[in-house]
């Protein structure tokens, strides 16, 4: 039986403050939730980042392979052991395709992008023609350009919008305001929010040129 003066001579009060009490579940609920939804935040960063990376990779071997492609044949070499490297390099992890599902939705959002064309019905082919000849032109006013920038900027750290449309977004604003939205985009690869920074640095892949190969410029 415990001495009426306690353990070790100290006494202890067995009342509990409510307030204190509910004080500390509010700061262990939001603490909680906190922790949830940055793990949430940066699990849907880095699965935007594979998705986009996944894209860039599934062009280059369309565009190694000089010919066109079947899905089935472009799903296997992605999926394949040896190209396990060039996925990391991509991907920033060792990322593949579920299924052919997941996998052609991929390929419709190039062909929707206009990046590859369909020779046939299951066959898939690098477009080198990538002029816009679709219908006609938009050309912006300095309210729309100042819009499209306005959306893109809002868009850079909002959850609620996947690499892909940013990208497109990107483009978008780029095309109309070229220097305004780098210094945006600069703005964003210096922000203190991690998953903030890498999708400002998925839209800089994006929108960097080609490097020549007679450059000299090892990649």
């Amino acid at each position: 039986m415990m001495p009426p003066d306690g353990f070790f001579g100290l006494t202890f009060d067995p009342k509990v403050d409510l307030g204190h009490f509910l004080t500390f579940l509010t700061l262990a609920a939001g603490f909680c939730w906190w922790l949830y939804t940055g793990i949430k935040s940066r699990r849907k960063a880095a699965e935007d980042e594979a998705w986009s990376g996944a894209a860039r990779l599934l062009l280059k071997l369309l565009r190694d392979r000089g010919v066109a492609a079947s899905m089935e044949a472009l799903y296997a070499e992605f999926n394949s052991p040896n190209l396990s490297t060039q996925r990391k390099a991509y991907c920033r992890r060792d990322w593949k395709f579920k299924d052919m599902t997941q996998f052609e939705a991929a390929v419709y959002r190039l062909d929707f992008e206009g990046k590859i064309d369909f020779p046939s019905g299951n066959e898939i082919a690098f477009r080198l023609d990538h002029s816009d000849s679709r219908g006609p032109r938009f050309f912006p006013s300095e309210v729309d350009r100042s819009k499209l920038l306005e959306i893109f900027e809002r868009a850079i750290p909002s959850e609620d919008v996947n690499i892909w449309d940013l990208e497109k977004l990107a483009e978008a604003s780029m095309r109309a305001s070229p220097e305004e939205t780098a210094l945006v985009i600069r703005r964003e690869l210096q922000n203190a929010n991690a998953v903030v920074q890498r999708r400002a640095a998925s839209i800089v892949g994006r929108l960097l040129p080609e490097i020549p190969k007679s450059s000299g410029v090892v990649v």
